[in-house]
């Protein structure tokens, strides 16, 4: 299930929230709002944005063990961040925004990729706005697909353990 909260969310959002989450314990859930974790630099890591979002995370992720992911952007850049939730399971927490990027972010995309076998949330970020450019039209800040370690990398998950929730 992929569960999406608006920006700084009123008390009935959180409240509501919980209730689809109560309904639907035995799904994986990917929680998706606006502002939740900053990027740190160009780092590849993340922390937590401050009171409003540890407010999210104390209200609607921490006891929702399902909650394996979450997804945010609000803030320039990519990262990521691990935190241990209520059940003592790792909650992954990205960060992902290109609006300060050239062109207002030139078009780019992050590309989550599951893979199961490897036990790994593959990360790729690309542009096809860039990528269906003509070569010869592209600046040096077209660049078709990110691969710095913040914007290309492999997050380690243990699917088979991470997902089942004893439901």
């Amino acid at each position: 299930m992929v569960l999406f909260l608006d920006y700084a969310p009123s008390e009935e959002t959180i409240q509501w929230a919980n209730q689809v989450l109560e309904a639907n314990k035995h799904l994986p859930t990917i929680l998706v709002t606006h502002n939740l974790v900053k990027p740190v630099g160009n780092t590849g890591s993340a922390v937590i944005d401050g009171a409003e979002c540890e407010y999210i995370w104390n209200n609607v992720i921490k006891n929702n063990n399902q909650i394996f992911l979450t997804i945010n952007g609000h803030h320039t850049g990519s990262g990521y961040m691990v935190r241990k939730n209520a059940s003592g399971n790792d909650v992954i927490m990205i960060v992902v925004d290109y609006q300060g990027y050239y062109r207002g972010g030139n078009g780019y995309m992050r590309l989550l990729e599951f893979d199961e076998t490897e036990n790994k949330i593959y990360n790729f970020t690309f542009s096809p706005y860039v990528i269906n450019m003509p070569e010869k039209a592209r600046s040096e800040q077209d660049i078709p697909e990110l691969t710095s370690s913040d914007q290309k990398y492999a997050i380690d998950i243990n699917f088979a353990e991470r997902l089942n929730f004893g439901n």
